[in-house]
């Protein structure tokens, strides 16, 4: 039976520029660094090479020396469709089109498709997650049905680790369409705890036609210091 390597990540938080709502993205963590040595070493003990350690470890010198050579000669080096080594230059030019000081030279390695790999070929573990993931089962207006929101209503999510902490980074985001754009509002409860949380009505819904589908995202690290921020989401519709 095949066995996915093991890898670790964590999440960090962000902010679209565009929209300016909040983004998430994995940051990998964790990973052991193989220098020169063990490389050479590694290749020996799985049999990809063969031959004396210094030989190799001489020889593995020379090759990237050589491309290094290569690089100061002006040319681009693709190794067997594997990586791509070559140099690009940045800041920018005068006037003139001529380069200035403000110019450098930068060593770009890119991956090509022979080296490439997927991230479903890892099986991740992520380092900040707590266990305690938030749920939102109903969201409901004061006096109004599940799934529907009254207008100037004060609005309740029911659920589970609905813990929210504003001074944590806890977020509850509103997000809808109106015409072909999507709009978005932040909301702060009045209150919440383990199964509950109490939004006021948002201002920014006043003037949003009924009928109209509201995304409720909430960010929480649902109670925990140092815990991962964690990401529940349902929606409900403004009553006709």
């Amino acid at each position: 039976m095949n066995t996915k390597p093991s890898m670790k990540y964590r999440v960090v938080g962000g902010r679209n520029p565009q929209t300016g709502s909040p983004l998430f993205r994995p940051v990998v963590t964790d990973r052991e660094t193989m220098y020169l040595d063990q490389v050479v070493q590694y290749a020996l003990n799985a049999g990809y090479v063969r031959g004396q350690f210094h030989d190799m470890r001489g020889a593995l010198n020379g090759f990237i020396e050589a491309i290094q050579q290569l690089g100061r000669d002006g040319k681009a080096v693709n190794l067997n469709n594997w990586l791509r080594i070559h140099a690009e230059l940045t800041g920018t030019v005068g006037e003139n089109r001529q380069l200035t000081e403000r110019n450098e030279m930068n060593v770009n390695i890119t991956a090509l498709n022979d080296l490439k790999c997927d991230w479903r070929d890892f099986s991740w573990t992520n380092v900040d997650d707590t266990g305690a993931i938030p749920k939102i089962d109903t969201i409901l207006s004061l006096g109004g049905k599940p799934s529907e929101l009254i207008k100037s209503k004060s609005i309740r999510l029911t659920g589970k680790n609905l813990y929210f902490d504003a001074e944590m980074g806890d977020m509850v985001t509103l997000t809808w369409i109106e015409g072909e754009e999507e709009k978005t509002a932040m909301v702060t409860p009045s209150e919440s705890d383990y199964s509950h949380m109490l939004l006021p009505w948002p201002a920014e819904l006043d003037d949003v036609e009924a009928g109209t589908k509201i995304t409720f995202t909430l960010r929480t690290h649902a109670g925990i210091e140092d815990g991962a921020l964690q990401t529940a989401s349902k929606t409900a519709v403004i009553k006709e």
